[in-house]
């Protein structure tokens, strides 16, 4: 279904207001207040994080259906504006007459844009376009899902585990070991662990979060813990 960008209402409204103590008067005048169909709208866009510059995302015309009334005059032509707030690093930008979305210089980082969150959580990137001229204006939120990708290794706390294991302990004893953190999520997040010998040539013994099960202890071997991913 189009969306057709009008006018619904407008309405003038003057407030005068007395400073009692002063004797002078305060004029408020709100003129032009416009009330425009769906003036609030909302778009979800997917977009891996990583991506190299001008990658095309989406295109604000064709995916809000966007129509103007040929009724309602333009005082210049349709454009989109990006609005965010000043400071922040724009990740995406809008091309002003086709509203085409594209990624930027600034590399999307979901371990960084949502820091904190190792889980299945899902990680999102918010802006605002608004929708010129005043015309037709209206304020559109397009919210970016983030797509991770295995751009982080798993590590230990420290890069040396020492474990004291009895060269007489028994067969599946079992040891714990600090975990590992990847900040990446699902499938590339930390899928098992697992022991190697120096040569990476496998040993029999195997690790699952953080439980480490023997089978069999050579005191003349040395073993090196890895995290799989």
């Amino acid at each position: 279904m189009n969306s057709t960008l009008g006018v619904l209402h407008e309405y003038s409204l003057v407030i005068l207001e007395m400073d009692l103590l002063s004797g002078t008067y305060l004029l408020a005048v709100l003129l032009a207040c416009i009330v425009f169909q769906s003036g609030a709208q909302e778009k979800n866009y997917t977009v891996r994080e990583e991506l190299p510059e001008n990658v095309l995302i989406g295109n604000l015309l064709k995916d809000l259906n966007l129509t103007l009334d040929p009724d309602v005059p333009l005082s210049s032509p349709l454009q989109f504006k990006l609005v965010y707030k000043t400071g922040d690093v724009p990740l995406v930008r809008v091309e002003e007459n086709t509203g085409e979305i594209f990624t930027t210089a600034n590399r999307i980082d979901r371990e960084k844009l949502c820091a904190g969150i190792f889980s299945e959580n899902r990680c999102f990137y918010e802006v605002e376009v608004a929708v010129l001229p005043d015309e037709v204006f209206r304020l559109v939120k397009i919210r970016f899902l983030i797509q991770d990708i295995n751009d982080n290794a798993p590590l230990f706390p420290s890069t040396v585990i020492n474990i004291s294991i009895p060269e007489n302990t028994a067969i599946n004893s079992r040891y714990s070991v600090p975990s590992a953190i990847d900040p990446d999520i699902g499938v590339n997040g930390i899928q098992h662990y697992e022991l190697l010998k120096d040569g990476s040539s496998r040993a029999d013994v195997m690790m699952l979060w953080g439980i480490l099960g023997s089978t069999r202890y050579d005191d003349d071997g040395q073993d090196s813990i890895l995290g799989g991913w």
